[in-house]
């Protein structure tokens, strides 16, 4: 599949929002409750069994993944750094990494009989075979691959990846207040990559409303070239990956205003 068929995800339907979020970089389903990811091709499985979801909710699951484009599971599902930000509504798990390679785990005997079989180390202290790291998974058990995370490190997605997923929303005011912050905060992260012009007159009311346009007025990248390449490439490159979500917090925070002033015309009419 090529990168300009891809689509981000959809946001989830409402009624699916209390049991699954989709994480909005790695572009996989989590289930909220038992804080791991899901297969596509498992979730409704996974929520009949374990949470008793409805018939009707889970055949708008059905139609939903009808639509999805990020086929995984957990042998592929790319891994984020080690020592990168925790990814939310994951749990974080306290665990070790062997002084000599990336081998992880959350079991201490695991742990030293890997260092006694694959570096021939017998005898020795813990602080000597093994360092206390915390470590999230997508997958839990047997499928678990473990990444070291940093939990000092503030996620940047957390917040604004759950007020959408989730469909909580404020006034239109406030929305609009939060994606002009948004810019803000994003154009001083990027300083010297862009330049905000000021228009003065818009012919789009939408780009007058959300402040969009003095954004991408300045810009000096290929937009559409750049979402391509980000979508299998954040991964691997850290400061990419910063990047991406910065432009996934506004467009995150963009979606949301669209769906509060779509509810504010319905209410008015």
């Amino acid at each position: 599949m090529s990168f300009k068929s891809l689509q981000l995800p959809l946001p989830l339907p409402e009624a699916l929002r209390a049991w699954l979020v989709v994480n909005p970089i790695f572009h996989v389903i989590i289930c909220t409750s038992c804080q791991q990811a899901l297969q596509p091709e498992g979730v409704s499985n996974h929520l009949t069994r374990k949470h008793h979801v409805c018939r009707k909710s889970r055949q708008q699951l059905a139609e939903y993944l009808q639509q999805w484009q990020w086929p995984y599971d957990f042998r592929s599902v790319p891994l984020p750094l080690d020592g990168s930000q925790p990814q939310p509504d994951l749990l974080l798990l306290s665990g070790f990494q062997c002084r000599d390679c990336i081998f992880k785990t959350t079991n201490r005997s695991n742990i030293r009989k890997h260092s006694n079989t694959k570096h021939n180390k017998k005898r020795l202290k813990d602080e000597e075979l093994f360092q206390a790291v915390q470590l999230q998974t997508w997958f839990i058990e047997k499928r678990a691959r473990y990444w070291v995370v940093d939990a000092t490190r503030q996620s940047g997605v957390n917040n604004e990846s759950r007020d959408v997923n989730n469909g909580s929303s404020s006034g239109s005011g406030d929305a609009s207040a939060a994606i002009r912050a948004e810019i803000a905060e994003w154009m001083m992260e990027e300083e010297g990559q862009y330049q905000a012009s000021t228009v003065a007159t818009e012919i789009d009311p939408w780009l007058q409303y959300t402040g969009w346009e003095e954004v991408l007025a300045g810009s000096k990248h290929d937009l559409v070239t750049t979402a391509a390449f980000t979508a299998t490439a954040t991964a691997t490159d850290p400061e990419l990956a910063r990047l991406s979500q910065s432009w996934e917090r506004i467009l995150q925070r963009s979606l949301a205003t669209l769906a509060a002033v779509g509810i504010a015309q319905e209410r008015g009419s």
